[in-house]
């Protein structure tokens, strides 16, 4: 009966160790996502960065955008100490592995692996949304 298992119901409360999480708007430019595309990571080296991301802390979760007709790849920073919010960078592609070789090109290429200072309000300011 394989096909009849049941899963627990979501829980309609959230853990009390649930960071708030700013989601970062981050649409990529015309010259950036040009780059992106050309970014020549095979399948083994993405799930590497991916488990290379897992074990530095980030979240990532994997999403069908039907309103897109794209899948979605979301990378949730470390959660910060106690009271901080944790900034998460969405990034799309026809398929997961091309959504996550755009996820890995955001945060090893542009942000060089360092989210800084970055927020919803400085992807506004230069011209990167």
């Amino acid at each position: 009966m394989r096909g009849n298992v049941k899963m627990p119901p979501k829980s309609a409360t959230k853990s009390k160790n649930s960071q708030p999480i700013e989601f970062l708007n981050w649409e990529l430019t015309k010259e950036e996502k040009s780059a992106a595309k050309a970014y020549d990571l095979s399948i083994p080296d993405v799930f590497k960065a991916l488990e290379r991301l897992v074990d530095d802390g980030y979240r990532v979760s994997i999403k069908r955008d039907d309103y897109h007709k794209s899948t979605n790849v979301s990378l949730t920073e470390p959660a910060p100490s106690v009271g901080g919010v944790a900034r998460c960078i969405v990034s799309r592609g026809p398929t997961v592995v091309d959504a996550a070789r755009v996820a890995c090109f955001k945060h090893f290429v542009l942000l060089e692996g360092d989210w800084g200072n970055i927020s919803a309000a400085t992807l506004e300011g230069d011209g990167w949304g």
